[in-house]
């Protein structure tokens, strides 16, 4: 409370009422909220923190999730940090990933880290540090992996590339988004950050980590975390003596699935395949993660006279992944002068505009998408994603019922959209949970 009181005070508020006003008014100067924010959430931290945590990531968890994705032809791993502080932990992660996975260049990583405090977000983009943060960290490892600024030490840019920073308040409705890549996550870390919450928030932000989560994903709290609170849809796994969350979903096939999916005993008769179209085959390795080799399939295909369109629309999209929004557009833009009708052109320049907080471009582009093609599926998605961040719950909810109502008798496995597409059981769990 000393804190609110001197906030306020120094923003120039005589009373804690006149205060307390001022942050409750829907027209209040936004500079309230985050100078209020920057002040109470605060949260100490320091590398390697919670050791038997660590070494489960490192020995039992990383192991099992790497194996499993090999065997599935699937080179990408989706990590979240929610509630990042001033970046210890995702560093910890990026450090622990290039310690333990030795083709880790191999790999399409996309370690997330997120908070809602403006300030200790510039302090972990920096990834500068004093010598109290690194009480529980061996030494070879600050050698390996810092250098000295000053008196400090600095994380070094080849694990700071590993992490992508951006803000995000976990009461909010913001996720999971498959436009911000909020989503599908193998790994969230959400630890010391529940505590702050009543219990009705921190029973929302467990249905919404839960929606985030992939199949088989794994949820680890902090050891104060009130677990009895937490949604009944995790499944329980103790690992060592630890309390963990994953997410489980029994997908039960029939005998004529099974049936049908085993090589008959004439299958040796059969004429040879006919060779494979490479278009295809790129949209078979965007949808395992593999973007690299789909890049070197998809560039050489669009210097071809008169390419697909699809493979213009599948390099933007890769390139606007990576957060490379300048590249991602001039590819749309080679797309729109072969098809200017195209609706996923739109849409994606839309989410290109969100990202770079063009907003007017933004509703602009989704706008024309929904014109072109009232019924597309990730028009629609658009735009309630963008009334959902401008705060107008009205229409957002519109928006995703009409998706809803687009999907309704679509199987889950399902792709809509054009280039890479998004699975329909994908997109009906995070509008139905963006809609409770």
């Amino acid at each position: 409370m000393r804190i609110v009181i001197r906030k306020g005070k120094d923003a120039g508020f005589e009373n804690l009422r006149r205060y307390y006003d001022a942050l409750s008014s829907d027209k209040r100067d936004p500079f309230l909220d985050e100078n209020l924010i920057n002040a109470v959430t605060i949260g100490e931290t320091y590398f390697f923190r919670y050791k038997e945590q660590w070494r489960l990531i490192r020995e039992r968890f990383l192991p099992e999730m790497l194996r499993r994705k090999r065997e599935q032809g699937n080179n990408q791993v989706r990590i979240w940090s929610a509630g990042c502080s001033t970046g210890e932990e995702p560093y910890t992660l990026a450090i622990t990933l290039l310690e333990s996975v030795p083709d880790m260049h191999l790999w399409r990583i996309f370690l997330l880290a997120t908070d809602i405090n403006g300030a200790s977000l510039q302090v972990a983009r920096l990834g500068i540090y004093g010598k109290w943060s690194f009480r529980s960290t061996p030494d070879d490892v600050v050698r390996r992996y810092f250098q000295p600024v000053a008196e400090k030490l600095q994380v070094r840019k080849e694990v700071r590339d590993v992490v992508t920073f951006a803000p995000l308040n976990l009461v909010s409705d913001e996720y999971p988004s498959i436009s911000r890549g909020i989503h599908d996550m193998d790994l969230i870390l959400c630890r010391n950050v529940l505590i702050y919450f009543d219990d009705d928030r921190i029973r929302q932000i467990s249905n919404r980590l839960y929606s985030t989560l992939t199949p088989g994903g794994l949820l680890l709290l902090g050891h104060s975390e009130p677990t009895r609170l937490m949604s009944s849809q995790f499944q329980l796994v103790n690992e060592s003596g630890m309390i963990c969350y994953t997410r489980v979903e029994l997908a039960k096939r029939t005998h004529r699935e099974h049936a049908s999916a085993r090589i008959p005993a004439h299958a040796s008769k059969a004429p040879p395949p006919k060779p494979e179209d490479p278009l295809q085959s790129a949209r078979a390795l965007v949808a395992s993660g593999r973007h690299d080799d789909a890049l070197a399939i998809l560039l050489p295909l669009a210097e071809r006279d008169h390419p697909d369109a699809t493979v213009y629309l599948l390099v933007a999209e890769i390139y606007a992944g990576r957060g490379k929004y300048a590249d991602s557009r001039l590819w749309v833009d080679r797309l729109l002068e072969q098809d200017r009708l195209n609706v996923d052109a739109y849409r994606l320049l839309s989410v290109i505009c969100e990202a770079t907080d063009q907003w007017e471009e933004a509703f602009q582009h989704a706008r024309k998408g929904v014109f072109l093609d009232p019924d597309s599926v990730l028009a629609n998605y658009q735009m309630a994603c963008l009334y959902r961040r401008r705060g107008d719950a009205s229409k957002a909810g519109k928006y995703y019922r009409s998706v809803l109502k687009l999907i309704e008798n679509l199987p889950d496995e399902t792709t809509v959209g054009g280039g890479e597409g998004v699975p329909v059981g994908r997109m009906r769990d995070a509008v139905m949970a963006l809609l409770k």
